[in-house]
Order: structure tokens, then sequence, then C-alpha cells
């Protein structure tokens, strides 16, 4: 299966960023300044990505799986995460799951999808609330939307 490449952030004056830019320089901090200097950039308002030869491009900024076979990204009140098939077709909606009875999945929240070094590429979490926890750590394969662990974080105060 062919996976997508040349994943870009697009900025709010039409500059594009990539994370392999950022985390090539020596001082990222520097690297930040100096890309505000030039682009004037304030705000990220799209993703770009390549699949097949044909360029795409989403408004609400999907991140990519690290497995690079979709791109995944959260509902502006962090209650579902949409999964991108590479061509930027809908794969599935993942929702908030109900943990025990006391869960209330809607007023949970996922939180935004990231990936945890060490864990399989396909696995991405969020942290958030089942609407009863609010320290709930959720991991998902974003190949089936399964919903792969929970941690419960615990409280840290």
């Amino acid at each position: 299966m062919e996976k997508i490449c040349s994943v870009l952030e697009i900025w709010d004056t039409g500059a594009t960023s990539s994370k392999e830019e950022r985390e090539a320089a020596s001082d990222r901090m520097q690297w930040w300044d100096d890309f505000y200097a030039r682009t004037g950039a304030r705000k990220i308002v799209g993703t770009r990505w390549t699949y097949k030869g044909i360029t795409y491009e989403d408004k609400n900024r999907p991140v990519p799986v690290p497995d690079m076979s979709g791109l995944v990204y959260a509902a502006p009140d962090l209650k579902s995460w949409t999964v991108l098939n590479p061509d930027g077709t809908r794969r599935f909606c993942i929702a908030v799951p109900k943990l025990s009875e006391n869960s209330v999945p809607q007023n949970g929240e996922l939180g935004i999808p990231k990936h945890m070094k060490g864990d399989p590429t396909n696995v991405m979490y969020g942290e958030g609330s089942d609407g009863d926890r609010c320290d709930c750590r959720f991991m998902f394969d974003m190949n089936n939307g399964e919903l792969v662990k929970v941690e419960f974080l615990g409280k840290h105060w």
C-alpha cells in the first residue's frame, strides 16, 4: 500500500513548514523565530500532503498517522477524531468510549491525537475524559478505530 508523503503545514500567510524541517534544526527556538520573521505567519490553517502523485489539502489541520497510512484530526470540541484515508476521504470517526456504567461519553473528550514514542506506528493517543473520569489516556488503532488501551493517569496534585 502506498503511503502519504510530503506533509506540510499551511500557515495563514500561505507559507508552509514541515515537522522534518523543525526537527533537523540544531536550535528549534531559533528556527521558530526565523520562520515567523521570514514569513509573518502566526497560525496553521491547513495541511497539505501528497499521495500517488496527487496533492491534497484539508482545512481541519490533520496530522499524519505515524505509519503514514492516513491522517487524523480532532473535532473543535475534542469529542471525536476523524481519520482520513490517504486520498483525503473519511475512513471513520472515533468517539469518546463508554468505559463504565458511570461514563457519560457526550460529556467527555478525547483530546488532541498524538503518537507516543515506542508505541506501534498505527496507534495514537489522546488525554481526556469519558464524562466521568477526567484522567483518561485513550489509545486507538488508526487502521480500524478500535480502542486498544485506556490508562488512568491519576491526578498529579
